[in-house]
C-alpha cells in the first residue's frame, strides 16, 4: 500500500530538517514533483527535485510505503501543505 501526503519547503535548511527525518524512517519514501521521483532520504536528490519548487513555493508529493512511517511523518506536522492550498 502507498501513504502519500503534500508536503512544501521553504528554505533549504527545510531540505536539511527534512532529509534528517526521513533517514531515521525504515520503510521506503520516494518524492515526487512533475514527473520526476526521487528517494526523500537523499539530500542531493531532494534538493535537486524541489530547488525551483522552493523558489516558487510549489508542494511536493510523498510517498511512504510504510503506514507506520506515514502516520509519524504527519504527527510531527512539518512541512505539510494546507488542503486548501495544494498547488
Amino acid at each position: 500500500m502507498n501513504y502519500q501526503t503534500k508536503i512544501r519547503f521553504t528554505s533549504v535548511d527545510d531540505i536539511q530538517e527534512f532529509v534528517k527525518i526521513t533517514r531515521n524512517m525504515s520503510g521506503d519514501i520516494d518524492m515526487t514533483h512533475g514527473h520526476d521521483t526521487v528517494d526523500a532520504k537523499s539530500f542531493l536528490g531532494v534538493l535537486s527535485l524541489v530547488g525551483s519548487a522552493v523558489q516558487k513555493s510549489n508542494s511536493v508529493l510523498l510517498s511512504f510505503s510504510d503506514e507506520d512511517d506515514y502516520n509519524t511523518f504527519l504527527q510531527q506536522g512539518r512541512f505539510l501543505v494546507p488542503v486548501s492550498s495544494v498547488s
